[in-house]
């Protein structure tokens, strides 16, 4: 019997003023890139922060792993994120893309501590990297100078607030070599 799973991470949508910002600032540092280098960016249906990748899951894990969550968040609140600075990652020395850095809010630290520790609790490895708040706007990885020309521009993308209120399961699928992310289900609170 074929095992069939779905590529699933939880995160928080953007609403649609957010994300018209995002495209703004966007279309600002496209017209600042001169290398003509073949970067990836982010559709606007795509712009999200994610909170914690899960990996392939069958359908009984994805329901597993979600139900864990809706109990973990039984009494998470609503927060304000804040965004901050343009920021290259996984880093400055070795740049792969550029991303909206947000705050470390309480509340945001509170939500991905809840969440990851319900997850690795229940079966879950344990995340390879630190949780780094952020919302990717264009990958370059095998462009790391084109990426470090960017950021040189001191490109500023303007400050966006949001009340968060529901986190979302989120499926991607690859589609010509692009990924399509489709949200599948959300977790109010």
């Amino acid at each position: 019997m074929e095992r069939t799973t779905q590529r699933l991470f939880f995160a928080l949508e953007m609403d649609v003023s957010s994300k018209q910002k995002l495209v703004d600032c966007m279309a600002f540092l496209q017209s600042k890139e001169t290398t003509k280098a073949d970067l990836r960016w982010t559709p606007r249906d795509n712009l999200h922060i994610t909170l914690r990748f899960l990996g392939e899951l069958t359908s009984i894990e994805a329901e597993k792993y979600t139900s864990i969550v809706k109990q973990a968040l039984s009494d998470t609140r609503s927060f304000f994120i804040k965004t901050a600075q343009l920021i290259a990652l996984p880093s400055a020395q070795h740049p792969c893309l550029i991303a909206l850095g947000v705050e470390k809010t309480p509340g945001l630290q509170t939500l991905f501590d809840r969440v990851n520790s319900a997850l690795v609790s229940s079966g879950l490895p344990q995340e390879k990297y630190l949780f780094t708040p952020h919302i990717t706007l264009v990958k370059g990885k095998h462009h790391p100078e084109a990426i470090a020309a960017l950021l040189k521009q001191k490109v500023k993308c303007g400050v966006i607030e949001e009340k968060i209120e529901c986190l979302t399961l989120f499926r991607t699928n690859c589609v010509n070599g692009a990924s399509i992310y489709t949200p599948l289900l959300s977790i109010p609170f």
